[in-house]
């Protein structure tokens, strides 16, 4: 599959969203938040917010995450695991994005008095642990794959951790300042969320992109290509 369109197709919901998102943040902005209805609007959108149309985007695109790469790693013999341990990643974090498992965790750290202070982010701390051990488990498999779809993941992996640290950092320090109803608050947690939502298309389409379509018994059936061009392989 083309990476290209694979992505401009990936990101339509994303940016209807977010589009949608700031649009109406804008307009509560410039009405001074005259209109509850522009409120109510802008929270049933807003992927920063629970139960939204964002993070039912945001959650079909990490579910979708999660089966492509368990129908590679079905497929794939020498980095199964790591596949694997993606497709258990994506399911996760469609079940995190449905049910706000990560912001449960902020409630439960919150009552360790050394980290009441960063009460609304702290997430960030087991967060980037994470996001290290996550990229030391899968650069390997990562650096093997055809260089589209390498290149893809490791752009779509950076922009994703660019939002979900830093700029939840960010905007967590703007939560203590300013409260989380502040409207400088909200605009951050858009752009939060429009990274990591591209963050996610990208590598959904990097690993779409190595699945080849091919006719079986007079149907159209997928295969899963990993090969590195013969150029990357000789340059090595």
């Amino acid at each position: 599959m083309s990476f290209r369109r694979s992505w401009v197709w990936l990101e339509l919901p994303v940016a209807a969203v977010i589009l949608t998102s700031a649009a109406l943040l804008a307009a509560i902005v410039m009405t001074d938040d005259a209109y509850e209805v522009l409120r109510k609007l802008f929270d049933k959108v807003n992927p920063g917010v629970e139960a939204s149309t964002g993070t039912w985007v945001n959650a079909g695109l990490w579910l979708m995450t999660g089966l492509v790469a368990g129908y590679i790693a079905l497929h794939e013999r020498e980095h199964r695991k790591s596949w694997a341990v993606v497709s258990g990643l994506g399911i996760y974090f469609s079940l995190d994005e449905t049910v706000m498992l990560h912001e449960h965790l902020n409630g439960l750290l919150a009552d360790f008095e050394p980290l009441q202070s960063f009460a609304n982010f702290v997430w960030v701390i087991p967060g980037t642990v994470l996001a290290l051990l996550i990229a030391g488990l899968l650069l390997r498999m990562v650096l093997s794959l055809p260089h589209k779809s390498r290149n893809g993941i490791l752009a779509g992996g950076a922009v994703f951790v660019f939002g979900s640290i830093g700029v939840e950092s960010i905007s967590g320090f703007v939560h203590v300042q300013q409260g989380g109803g502040s409207n400088a608050y909200d605009a951050l947690r858009i752009v939060e969320e429009a990274l990591e939502m591209t963050g996610v298309a990208l590598t959904l389409a990097a690993m779409l992109h190595l699945l080849e379509r091919c006719r079986a018994a007079e149907a159209t059936a997928y295969r899963v290509n990993v090969q590195r061009e013969a150029g990357s392989r000789a340059a090595r």
